[in-house]
């Protein structure tokens, strides 16, 4: 999906996870100006960026999501 991340973040979910392929610069900035909790990470090696948005739930919906898509737990090592 081609999209302005920035200009959408306060819309997004917690649980929210960015793959971004490749598009180091893209990924950097995005590093420096995503405003909320996000964890972040690299893989050097296939060349992938992750951010993850890890803040608490946005009420009782959104808490069952997290329950049952991450088992209360993170993706990313924050």
């Amino acid at each position: 999906m081609a999209a302005d991340i920035l200009r959408m973040e306060f819309f997004l979910e917690s649980g929210t996870l960015i793959l971004v392929d490749g598009r180091t610069a893209n990924a950097r900035l995005l590093k420096a100006f995503l405003k909320r909790q996000w964890a972040y990470t690299h893989d050097r090696h296939s060349d992938i960026h992750l951010f993850e948005l890890q803040e608490p739930p946005l009420g009782k919906i959104n808490a069952k999501k997290l329950e049952f898509c991450l088992a209360n737990a993170w993706l990313i090592d924050g």
